[in-house]
């Protein structure tokens, strides 16, 4: 009688071959999912760092362009020499895209007209638009309206 109790014993507390892999297979899953949670916040984290960069470096072109626009107003020769961008047509006489291409990343500065609502173009007002990008992709961009004068 105690050989069998000490069988049926042995029976009841151990597990099976079977029981182990599918708890193995269950904890691997598990921490498979983690795992790619974890992967893709360090994607997410890194590319929120790039255009939170970008925004700031976009930001501080405009406050730098607002600076020259306030006092007198933009003009061709204000962007040119005191904000360090070139043309990027230099064939073209009056440039309305220009770039910095001496920092990393890349910056474009365009210049459009500004209309009235009635669709006429104010000759006072220029749009500007700067343009932050990394590898050919736009990861920030701002747009205002500064005091234009005429070269």
């Amino acid at each position: 009688m105690t050989s069998k109790k000490i069988k049926s014993s042995f029976n009841e507390k151990g597990a099976t071959l079977v029981e182990v892999i599918a708890s193995f297979v269950i904890l691997v899953i598990l921490l498979i999912s983690f795992f790619t949670l974890f992967i893709q916040t360090k994607q997410t984290t890194k590319s929120s760092a790039q255009v939170v960069d970008a925004t700031y470096l976009a930001q501080t072109e405009m406050e730098e362009i607002y600076k020259y626009s306030k006092d007198n107003g933009l003009n061709r020769s204000i962007i040119e020499n005191d904000l360090g961008y070139k043309p990027e047509d230099s064939t073209v006489t009056n440039p309305r895209s220009y770039t910095k291409s001496s920092s990393k990343p890349l910056i474009n500065l365009r210049i459009a007209d500004n209309k009235n609502v009635d669709g006429s173009i104010n000759k006072d007002l220029m749009n500007v638009i700067v343009e932050v990008k990394e590898d050919t992709v736009t990861k920030a961009k701002m747009e205002t309206v500064v005091k234009w004068k005429v070269d």
